[in-house]
């Protein structure tokens, strides 16, 4: 199966690593902060061709990550996608998985991977969502 996925991050070596990871198993597309990460979500979905993946940086410009999970699952819940149906999101960060206020969002992203990013870790979340990402 090829995965169609979304990298929105804003710090470039981040972002070329993780494109390097994904890319073996499908198109990848990358946005630089979190306004262009919505609107490359909402083209996609208005499209009908909706990223299988989003890894989503919590600290990004424009627009938090927190506020671009919340952003295209409302898109989703407005198209009254259903939960099986909807797109998996990894959120990534720097910060404490300890952090209260991404907790507070956890039923809203599907995997959570803290920098250092890592593609054993990364496999593994995809492996977790069902993606078949064999090596």
């Amino acid at each position: 199966m090829r995965m169609k996925s979304l990298i929105v991050e804003d710090d470039p070596v981040s972002r070329y690593l993780m494109g390097s990871i994904l890319s073996p198993f499908g198109p990848v597309k990358t946005a630089v902060d979190g306004e262009e990460g919505v609107q490359m979500y909402l083209l996609a979905f208005e499209e009908g061709v909706p990223f299988d993946v989003v890894m989503l940086d919590i600290m990004l410009p424009k627009l938090d990550g927190k506020n671009v999970l919340e952003r295209i699952r409302e898109i989703e819940s407005s198209e009254t996608v259903v939960e099986h149906g909807r797109t998996k999101i990894i959120m990534t960060t720097a910060l404490s998985h300890s952090d209260e206020t991404i907790l507070h969002y956890r039923d809203y992203y599907d995997g959570y991977i803290e920098k250092p990013l890592d593609r054993e870790i990364v496999v593994c979340e995809l492996r977790k969502m069902g993606f078949d990402v064999g090596y």
